[in-house]
């Protein structure tokens, strides 16, 4: 995965390239922005084709459970003219306790993950996302 510049503002980075599992989409843009050099982001975007089982609709799922105060949205679906894929984009908002969440959680546990309880499951069947893809973090 690569964060990259959009060229509409300093302040928003799009994904480029996203992982199959959420979880890791989500620490390696925290790695992105927290690096000493980093320069300051507000908003991260994506785009991916559309569907259940798409990793930019997960990674909306997953952020929507992590933080659900955050401000994430996601944009009508519209044709792709050139593949004639049904595709949209991902704003996220980032919140202001990323970096702590990060700071607490990524690096005290350096990504390993633990056991998912049966709220977790029920959410995810509840917003149409796999539990395997959701780590307890």
């Amino acid at each position: 995965m690569i964060l990259e510049g959009t060229g509409m503002s300093c302040g928003v980075q799009q994904i480029d390239g996203l992982f199959n599992k959420p979880s890791n989409n989500l620490k390696q843009i925290a790695k992105e922005m927290f690096k000493p050099y980093a320069e300051g982001v507000a908003f991260v975007q994506w785009s991916d084709v559309f569907g259940r089982n798409k990793k930019g609709n997960r990674l909306y799922h997953y952020i929507k459970r992590k933080f659900p105060k955050s401000s994430i949205q996601r944009t009508k679906t519209a044709r792709n003219p050139n593949s004639g894929n049904q595709i949209c984009i991902y704003t996220w908002k980032i919140p202001r306790n990323f970096k702590t969440w990060y700071k607490k959680v990524v690096l005290k546990r350096n990504g390993s993950s633990c056991s998912r309880n049966k709220n977790e499951v029920d959410w995810c069947k509840k917003h149409n996302c796999y539990p395997e893809d959701c780590e307890n973090i």
